[in-house]
């Protein structure tokens, strides 16, 4: 089954995380790997000692915004390699959580049609998270949930803080 958590409020990859916890409490496999993220969350530390497994990265993802063209399109590039790695090793994983799809496909680092190809081939649940996902992804989604924002501190000038936002 496909799961997708979507919606501009905090905590898309909180509950993904949590049922990936609970897929690895049951005796599972998990793969999980954040898009625009450089793996150093607190989340990633909890399921690494669990026992998920986390491919590696790239070492210091800049803000979209502060990259260079070529940046850009090294990433891409990146994405797309991880992305047909990961295709490959779907079979040996009961869960993969592909973090901040939405945004990776949004931003152009993402081909959609992979992610489709993807979603449309696997044999194990996958969880796919980001601000407005895809029409096109929403529609293959088994489990879908939108999470909205009635307020947030961000909103005061208030940036994000260790152990809460990230």
């Amino acid at each position: 089954m496909i799961h997708i958590y979507t919606g501009d409020g905090q905590g898309k990859t909180s509950a993904a995380v949590g049922l990936c916890l609970r897929m690895i409490g049951s005796g599972g496999r998990v793969l999980l790997f954040q898009f625009l993220k450089n793996h150093t969350s607190g989340e990633i530390t909890v399921l690494k000692k669990a026992g998920a497994v986390v491919p590696e990265t790239i070492e210091k993802v800049k803000f979209t915004r502060d990259m260079t063209d070529e940046e850009k399109a090294e990433l891409a590039l990146f994405y797309e390699r991880k992305l047909a790695e990961i295709a490959a090793e779907e079979k040996s994983f009961d869960m993969m959580l592909l973090d901040e799809t939405a945004a990776a496909v949004n931003k152009g680092f993402l081909k959609e049609e992979a992610v489709i190809e993807l979603i449309e081939n696997a044999s194990c649940e996958i969880i796919l998270t980001g601000r407005e996902m895809p029409e096109r992804i929403m529609e293959l989604g088994d489990y879908i949930s939108e999470i909205k924002k009635v307020r947030h501190p961000f909103d005061k000038g208030i940036k994000a803080r260790k152990g809460i936002e990230f």
